[in-house]
């Protein structure tokens, strides 16, 4: 179940002997939520089948965009899929995404942030799922700032010296750099690296 709300544009069809074709022209979603908030999502898309087998056309976007915790996320690079031939490669490119927005989609109390992060995540659907293989995700300069309260690193910093200047540091950290790799399996599992730069 995805709650969604006002969905406008055109939807164009033709069924010509055995031949299948489908266009949206200017179709726009306000909102939709499928586990976190998405939206305006902004579609413009072709679809060719044959008659006998109308799931196994070919998809061709023209242009697809979603907002997202006050950026983008809009497909690029190669947009013609063969639905009959899985898996599907769907470049993604993040633009503008607000660090504190995205802290608040699971706020954390104590838990703030600050920057605007960019990148790409190559994601895969297939029969299994979907994947992501080595996103890249970034803060544009000049950087930000994280908070998150010492006692969150609490057990962690008891037993580790180098985990209680960690918990010291973030208390109020000023980052220059900030770089993530994002890997995602089909079996749920998120892997993320962080470089992190700058000072307390």
């Amino acid at each position: 179940t995805i709650a969604w709300q006002s969905l406008s544009g055109a939807l164009h069809g033709q069924w010509q002997g055995e031949s299948l074709e489908v266009k949206t022209e200017a179709l726009e979603l306000a909102k939709l939520n499928p586990g976190i908030p998405l939206g305006p999502i902004r579609l413009d898309a072709s679809y060719r089948a044959n008659t006998d087998t109308p799931a196994q056309g070919i998809l061709q976007l023209d242009h697809a965009s979603a907002g997202f915790a006050g950026g983008t996320l809009s497909v690029v690079g190669n947009t013609d899929w063969d639905l009959g031939q899985a898996p599907w490669h769907v470049p993604v490119a993040v633009r503008g995404v607000e660090l504190s927005a995205l802290m608040n989609l699971y706020p954390t109390e104590g838990l703030a942030g600050e920057g605007t992060l960019e990148g790409q995540l190559p994601v895969t659907i297939g029969p299994v799922g979907v994947r992501i293989d080595d996103g890249r995700i970034a803060a544009l300069p000049p950087g930000g700032r994280l908070q998150l309260p010492a006692d969150r690193l609490g057990s962690l910093a008891q037993s580790n010296q180098a985990m209680a200047l960690v918990a010291r540091a973030m208390e109020n950290f000023h980052y220059r750099q900030l770089e993530s790799g994002i890997n995602y399996s089909t079996d749920g599992t998120l892997l993320l690296d962080l470089t992190l730069k700058g000072s307390s």
